[in-house]
């Protein structure tokens, strides 16, 4: 949990305006809540693999179950993401132009 409130954290530089700052506020809070509508147990493996940095054996042994299974979670949690970020990140990139 600690990891995730520092993904949420925002360094201000002198030059940031607050719009941009708050843009970006409300985009990690997006992104952390498309992160969170994850099922259960895909989330689980997806937090330990990207803000943990667990191997997928390590996974396996955590949480119990084949590095198949882990395999499988993940695809399947990259796949839910890049389906649900992508209009997204997408508006979000076209903002800064």
């Amino acid at each position: 949990m600690e990891k995730r409130k520092e993904l949420l954290s925002v360094q201000v530089e002198d030059n940031d305006e607050e719009d941009s700052i708050a843009d970006r506020v409300k985009l990690y809070a997006q992104i952390i809540e498309v992160v969170d509508s994850l099922p259960t147990d895909r989330k689980n493996v997806f937090l330990l693999h990207a803000v943990d940095r667990l191997s997928y054996a390590q996974i396996a042994d955590k949480l119990n179950i084949s590095i198949n299974t882990v395999k499988t979670q993940l695809r399947r949690a990259y796949m839910y993401l890049r389906d649900k970020l992508h209009l997204l990140l997408l508006v979000a990139f076209l903002s800064l132009l």
